[in-house]
């Protein structure tokens, strides 16, 4: 089993409509995608193309307007066995 971090300053949970699952959300930095998940294009089927409009967009928002970039997109889905929120005092940003 692999662990890995976020920093975030909240998190939130919810129940998913049907069975004992739930779904939980929380913002993080996209500089801080531990180095573990950066393999995530193994599961991709599609090839990235760098010169279509939503990559170059995409890349934009990042250099320009990082803190917007999460109004932007969709983020990343992850799925998990187990999940903990742990509190520390470090400021996020």
């Amino acid at each position: 089993m692999s662990i890995v971090g976020f920093p975030t300053s909240q998190f939130r949970s919810i129940q998913s409509p049907v069975g004992d699952s739930k779904v939980g959300f929380f913002f993080t930095p996209v500089a801080s995608v531990p180095r573990d998940l950066w393999d995530w294009r193994d599961v991709n089927p599609r090839e990235i193309n760098r010169k279509s409009a939503v990559y170059r967009s995409i890349v934009k928002t990042l250099q320009d307007e990082p803190a917007r970039f999460h109004e932007r997109n969709r983020g990343i889905t992850l799925v998990a066995t187990d999940l903990a929120f742990e509190i520390r005092d470090a400021k996020l940003f």
